[in-house]
């Protein structure tokens, strides 16, 4: 566990895939606990936005209304070969003083953007990439030269992460113990890490130094297939899996780290109303993407504990295979929260709740270490109790070998039940143990090959007392 929670600070990771909403998080903690947005801050989002929507027309032609639109129409090839040089060549085309586009782009984002094809289009890619989308409906608006951008289009604007963010706060925990409400304020770094193949070498550097761990994950990620760019951030991911498949296999990867072994982790599922209109529009069907959902088709609740399962699946099978009880319960322990992070509410409210299952999984995980504690000390009881057992074997046998036999020295019965005893202790002993005259003899429960009979130490062939 980290340094920091027994002084009240603690220092949380988020982790997650690409476009869980990791960086979305942070928006809204910089929008409720930190001032909000700068000037200077909107300014680098308005042309980030701008960017996005410009590579999301490039990007349509391939599609064959677009092929057909500039075949057709002059002035929409003119205004869309302009937008096409200013994604390639883009600080040709920047108005540097006010962070956006030329105004020659500018009006030409607008027309392409306005067109019939272009908002055909989105209409029907929308649920592929609705952050992106979503801007199409207000093209106007978003390409004047002096556009300052709301809270929504900031909290719905993608911009990859790289290298770690952090960010310091101060909450007031509001919680209810037997009936009263306690109020505790305290400290909590918020670090924002790359999603990105190339940026998770730096991730078991911050867990090392993590209280707690809030892994996101996108639910539309169910609809997403195998090597399919769902936006051109994607390449950024590996081999552009942005899938559930491979959602699980990155929680598993984490999940099974062994330096997070007693960091608490908390599953945050994002995305919630996008999931849920994909669900109830069977865009696509659940069943279609796992063809051993039971559920009924439409029904976001038996949907949600689905993907829940899923993405618990693969970690779960694997700890149980290897009896890994300790991962097992913390697995079956570990919270899930659902939640809409580009939702306008209250987001100190939804960071409460969220802080309360923290707290939860930081006490649990205590539990959880102390069960493992007492595991090993048991483990190492028993070990010291096999190597006493052994010790006093072998002094035993030492004390019973033979003396030099000579005439008219009698010769001592060796008692193999005796060995058998000290070996297993009493109370252990069953109807496994036998005496030296049924091991020679065979008339025993024990199945002993003859071999192993006439080479057992200690055994002398002859009654209780005999004179040579």
């Amino acid at each position: 566990m980290g340094i920091c929670a027994t002084k009240n600070y603690y220092r949380i990771v988020l982790l997650g895939n690409v476009g869980s909403g990791k960086t979305t998080f942070c928006k809204q903690i910089v929008d409720a606990y930190l001032g909000g947005f700068s000037k200077s801050m909107k300014l680098e989002f308005r042309k980030h936005i701008q960017a996005n929507i410009l590579h999301r027309m490039v990007a349509m032609v391939g599609f064959e209304e677009m092929e057909d639109t500039l075949i057709s129409d002059a002035e929409f090839e003119k205004n869309f070969r302009i937008l096409q040089e200013a994604t390639v060549a883009d600080f040709e085309y920047t108005d540097e003083e006010n962070f956006t586009y030329v105004q020659e782009v500018l009006d030409a984002a607008i027309f392409v953007g306005q067109h019939d094809t272009v908002q055909n289009i989105c209409n029907a890619l929308f649920l592929s990439a609705p952050w992106d989308f979503t801007y199409f409906r207000d093209i106007r608006r978003i390409f004047q030269k002096h556009y300052e951008p709301s809270r929504e289009d900031i909290f719905t604007c993608r911009k990859p992460t790289t290298g770690s963010c952090e960010y310091i706060i101060r909450h007031l925990h509001v919680s209810r113990q037997g009936g009263k409400m306690i109020r505790k304020e305290v400290i909590i770094e918020v670090i924002d890490v790359g999603g990105q193949k190339s940026e998770r070498k730096s991730w078991e550097k911050q867990i090392e130094l993590a209280d707690a761990i809030l892994y996101l994950v996108s639910m539309t990620d169910y609809a997403g297939k195998e090597g399919g760019v769902q936006d051109y951030y994607s390449y950024l991911s590996d081999n552009n899996k942005c899938n559930l498949k491979y959602t699980q296999e990155l929680f598993k990867e984490n999940f099974l780290v062994p330096k997070t072994r007693y960091v608490p982790i908390i599953l945050l599922e994002t995305k919630v109303d996008l999931f849920k209109k994909m669900i109830e529009e069977n865009s696509p069907a659940m069943r279609d993407c796992f063809p051993e959902y039971k559920g009924p088709e439409g029904d976001f609740e038996s949907a949600s504990a689905f993907l829940s399962a899923q993405i618990k699946k693969k970690i779960m099978d694997q700890v149980k295979r290897k009896r890994q009880h300790i991962l097992a319960t913390k697995l079956d322990r570990m919270p899930i929260l659902r939640q809409n992070l580009t939702s306008m509410g209250n987001f100190v409210m939804t960071f409460n709740q969220i802080w309360d299952k923290v707290i939860y999984a930081l006490n649990d995980v205590k539990q959880i270490e102390l069960i493992g504690e007492r595991g090993q000390n048991s483990k190492s009881s028993v070990h010291e109790h096999l190597m006493l057992k052994k010790k006093a074997l072998r002094n035993h046998r030492a004390s019973v070998s033979d003396p030099t036999v000579g005439p008219g020295t009698p010769k001592r019965k060796m008692n193999f039940r005796r060995s058998i005893t000290i070996l297993t202790g009493a109370t252990f002993r069953g109807s496994g143990t036998a005496s030296v005259e049924e091991l020679i003899s065979g008339n025993n429960s024990l199945s002993i090959p003859m071999a192993k009979r006439n080479s057992v130490q200690g055994i002398v062939r002859s009654r209780s007392y005999h004179w040579n």
